[in-house]
């Protein structure tokens, strides 16, 4: 079995670690701008809806 140096594991761990947590950081970014936008666009379709029906019901007069 041959031995590893002492550097080259010490390095592999770190980067191992490093690696890891800008992982799990680009994960979250992703899913924090994934549902800034979702919830953007959901808001502004029911806000769109929400105007529509209510010009709907005005111009049929039953909302006089």
């Amino acid at each position: 079995m041959a031995k590893k140096s002492i550097t080259k594991r010490w390095i592999f761990n770190n980067l191992g670690v490093i690696v890891l947590a800008l992982l799990v950081i680009e994960m979250v970014v992703i899913y924090a701008i994934q549902s800034y936008f979702y919830n953007s666009a959901k808001q502004y379709l029911v806000k769109t809806q929400c105007c529509y029906q209510c010009s709907e019901y005005s111009l049929s007069g039953q909302f006089r």
